[in-house]
């Protein structure tokens, strides 16, 4: 073999090696592009179902409150109804008139036997963690909110971590589309500098080998982030 012919297949032996270096890129790319692609759907689907959940647990929990607010709207309004009719009660006997009093204490004993039917429906009067501890006190409502809505939270932070995978997975399969394209480059400037001159065939393979470089270092960054 003469001095000028080893240069030549020494490069053309190197873009043979390159050529290969670059298909197995190309074959683990896209397989990584590949992985990510069903990782994003996978997460796409949870986020969408969990979106579902949410929307239902928030639906069921809505009926349930407005249920509850009032029925103790509605008891408390009993009281004060009842309040009132044992005070006209009282006046109209202090003033003489027996039978109307007696007329309003009969009200108002119907009415407290509402409320107390009612009360025995509520919530915030039978269970410990909102029935107030003074008679004179209010029902603890914001434990009670925050205990109704505290499953369609979680549903609701399940979903959105989710919707992050989504969303990183994807950004992942795009990269490694971009990457694809830049081996792709580089296998076309190897293809090339097969069928170049010498001179040629050196700038095809250095151009290649750095395209080749960047699509390698741009894959390990995909894989961090």
């Amino acid at each position: 073999m003469s001095a000028s012919a080893a240069p030549t297949e020494r490069w053309r032996t190197l873009v043979v090696l390159l050529t290969m270096a670059g298909t197995v890129a190309v074959s683990i790319v896209a397989g990584l592009q590949a992985d990510a692609d069903i990782r994003a759907d996978t997460a796409n689907r949870d986020s969408q179902y969990q979106a579902i959940r949410a929307s239902g647990e928030l639906f069921r929990q809505g009926t349930r409150i407005d249920y509850d607010i009032a029925t103790l709207a509605a008891l408390t309004k009993d009281r004060q109804e009842s309040l009132a009719y044992e005070i006209t009660g009282l006046e109209q006997e202090a003033g003489g008139a027996l039978d109307s009093a007696a007329s309003a204490r009969a009200r108002a004993a119907v009415v407290a036997a509402r409320a107390d039917r009612a009360q025995a429906l509520s919530v915030f009067f039978t269970d410990p963690a909102y029935a107030a501890a003074e008679p004179d006190q209010l029902p603890n409502q914001q434990a009670y909110l925050e205990d109704t809505f505290a499953a369609a939270n979680e549903m609701v932070e399940v979903q959105n971590r989710a919707a992050d995978d989504y969303h990183r997975w994807s950004r992942k399969s795009d990269g490694f589309v971009a990457v694809l394209t830049l081996l792709a480059v580089a296998l076309f400037m190897f293809g090339l500098a097969q069928a170049a001159s010498v001179r040629t065939r050196r700038t095809f393979t250095i151009f290649g080998a750095l395209v080749l470089i960047v699509s390698t270092a741009r894959v390990a960054s995909i894989l961090l982030a």
